[in-house]
């Protein structure tokens, strides 16, 4: 799993909500960070921040649904305007637009989710 988010604040509560999971956790403060780490790791579920230092999570979120096509995508976001943009969502393969502030047992059971889907595709 991956966690793209330009602030490490918000990253390190990410992880934590993860410690107890068995899966991996990778992270990333950049879009280019987060490319390079799939360049090099098998990523299943990438959760990005939509207000990214460098780019949108959307479009980072399209180009890794170019790249790995398989990958649950979810956007984490502060802003409520984005999910008015449903059309630019989709065309990203976005498969799940959470909230900022998350509640950690909705996030948790996001990326099950999303795990959980790709298990029964597979």
């Amino acid at each position: 799993m991956l966690f793209v988010d330009d602030e490490l604040g918000v990253l390190h509560a990410l992880e934590r909500v993860f410690r107890a999971e068995a899966v991996e956790v990778y992270t990333a403060t950049s879009a280019s960070a987060a490319l390079a780490l799939l360049d090099v790791h098998d990523v299943r579920v990438v959760v990005s921040d939509h207000q990214l230092g460098d780019t949108l999570g959307i479009a980072l979120l399209a180009r890794i649904h170019v790249r790995c096509p398989d990958a649950a995508l979810l956007l984490l976001t502060g802003d409520a305007g984005v999910a008015d943009a449903r059309t630019a969502l989709d065309a990203a393969g976005i498969s799940r637009l959470l909230h900022k502030p998350w509640c950690d047992t909705e996030l948790r059971q996001a990326v099950r989710d999303a795990l959980d889907a790709q298990r029964s595709c597979a």
